[in-house]
C-alpha cells in the first residue's frame, strides 16, 4: 500500500504544473507549484504514517474475486478503446466500446447495441466534426469522410 502512495505522488508531482495552468488559467509560477507539491506532499506522508502505523493489525479482504471481475470487465474493455482509438479513430473505437457494453455487461440484444452505438457515434461525428469543428483522433474510416 505505501508504494502505491509513492506511485500516486510521482505522478502528481509530474503533473502539478499542468493541474495548475488549468486551475489558475495562467503560466505555473514557483509559488503556486511549491504550494501544490507541498500540500500532496504533505497528504501522502500522512496516508504513509497512517498505512504503517496499522500495519500490524489484522485486516480483511481487500477485493473479492467477483469485485475483482465486475473491475476488470469495464477496465478491460476502455483499455482497449484508449488503444484502440489511436489506429481506429474515436468514433469506431467508440462504436466497439459501446456496442461491447452493452453486449457483453448489459446483454442487450445485440441488434439494439448496434444500432444505439451506431447512432450515438454518428451523432457525436456531426457535433464534434461538423457542427463545432473540432479536431479529434481519426481513423482509416472518418479519413474517407474527407475531414
Amino acid at each position: 500500500m505505501p508504494s502505491l502512495f509513492i506511485l500516486i505522488a510521482a505522478v502528481f508531482y509530474g503533473i502539478s504544473p499542468i493541474i495548475a495552468k488549468a486551475v489558475y488559467g495562467f503560466g505555473v509560477t514557483p509559488l503556486t507549484l511549491l504550494a501544490l507539491r507541498s500540500t500532496f506532499a504533505a497528504a501522502c506522508l500522512w496516508g504513509l504514517a497512517k498505512e504503517f502505523l496499522v500495519r500490524g493489525q489484522a485486516s480483511g479482504t481487500f477485493v473479492t474475486r467477483e469485485q475483482l471481475r465486475r473491475v476488470m470487465q469495464v477496465f478491460v474493455p476502455t483499455l482497449l478503446f484508449c488503444l484502440f482509438t489511436q489506429w481506429l479513430g474515436l468514433y469506431v473505437a467508440s462504436f466497439l466500446l459501446i456496442a461491447g457494453f452493452m453486449v457483453f455487461v448489459g446483454r442487450i440484444a445485440v441488434w439494439k447495441s448496434l444500432l444505439t452505438a451506431f447512432l450515438f457515434s454518428l451523432i457525436m461525428f456531426v457535433t464534434f466534426e461538423i457542427a463545432f469543428d473540432v479536431l479529434m483522433p481519426k481513423g482509416p474510416l472518418e479519413s474517407l469522410f474527407g475531414r
